[in-house]
């Protein structure tokens, strides 16, 4: 059973009590502007996605930040649940309740590509260097990797040299996967 004890002081400041001492899975903190978050750990210590969902949903009227929806996002991609996490992402980006940053964008191309939607990890990513947060080699990365274990070696080698003549060099991580994906296809 969990209990949420909202308080007002000075500034909006939330404190939840979670029932179970030892439970450090939902943790309240505020930035320095003011802003106030919510951060889900739900890798480690939510042993129940839906709990962590259902906390979110019952916590109307709070901003949340790009940590928390990231954090229901993986959490929904871990649960083998794609669509809900998708649709949560379409429902962030176009409400524009946060900002889309790359961490956001690399855990739903991860997502995808872990699931074998290669496909949608590279139209996500023509999307992402159309809009103001523009991809990283940890984001190029991720789809070059996709592409290498969908044997599409052709096109991870031209989006890897697409990247090179954007000014960002590739990694260990983007070569190993070029490497890994020549090696599996015997060249």
């Amino acid at each position: 059973m969990r209990r949420i004890v909202m308080r007002k002081s000075d500034a909006i400041i939330l404190s939840f009590d979670i029932l179970r001492p030892s439970s450090s899975a939902v943790r309240p903190y505020s930035s320095v502007k003011g802003k106030v978050g919510l951060r889900i750990n739900v890798d480690n210590e939510v042993k129940c996605l839906d709990d962590a969902v259902n906390l979110f949903n019952r916590m109307s009227g709070v901003l949340f930040s790009g940590v928390t929806f990231t954090s229901l996002i993986r959490g929904l991609f871990a649960e083998h649940k794609l669509k809900n996490a998708v649709e949560l992402f379409k429902k962030v980006a176009r409400e524009n309740i946060c900002e889309l940053d790359e961490v956001m964008y690399a855990t739903v191309m991860n997502g995808l590509s872990k699931r074998g939607h290669t496909k949608k990890t590279l139209r996500l990513l023509r999307l992402m260097e159309q809009g103001s947060t523009k991809p990283n080699v940890f984001i190029y990365s991720i789809v070059i990797d996709a592409l290498c274990k969908d044997r599409n070696l052709d096109a991870a080698i031209d989006l890897m040299n697409e990247m090179k003549q954007k000014g960002i060099p590739p990694d260990i991580v983007t070569y190993g996967s070029v490497i890994d994906g020549l090696c599996k296809l015997g060249q």
